[in-house]
């Protein structure tokens, strides 16, 4: 049995399904579902894609409420940890509670938040950061 990252609840005072739903949507735009989800569900990942299908209706529809391990790559498990587990996932909640937006307005407004997650959860040791730059530094003019 896979882990469960999160299962949508319905309600006034528990009611997660914009928080969940932008956090699918950004799933399945950024590639980071898994493959066979993908290829199983091929016409839902694309109207989610071309923003024709919300992110809470793939969830509730192709996911079956629950956001799984097992429905996403490795990259999107580790995605999924950091958006949905400690001081990210409470900015990140806050930010869909405290938003009058839904669907793909709400989507747009935490979409920089979301890339921001994705990215440090890309980005390489500090260490190779630094000697990334110093290989890439061109020398300058001439003084």
């Amino acid at each position: 049995m896979s882990e469960v990252y999160a299962t949508v609840q319905f309600g006034r005072e528990q009611d997660n399904t914009q928080h969940l739903g932008a956090i699918v949507a950004f799933l399945a735009s950024r590639d980071l579902l898994d493959a066979r989800l993908i290829a199983a569900h091929a016409s839902a990942v694309a109207r989610v894609k071309m923003q024709d299908l919300n992110g809470a209706e793939f969830l509730t529809t192709v996911l079956n409420g629950e956001l799984r391990a097992t429905h996403c790559s490795p990259r999107g498990q580790s995605l999924c940890r950091v958006l949905l587990q400690g001081d990210e996932a409470v900015a990140l909640r806050s930010a869909v509670d405290q938003s009058k937006e839904e669907d793909w307005l709400l989507f747009d407004e935490v979409l920089p938040q979301m890339s921001a997650a994705l990215r440090a959860v890309e980005a390489p040791p500090s260490g190779l950061k630094r000697l990334a730059a110093k290989v890439l530094q061109f020398p300058g003019p001439k003084r």
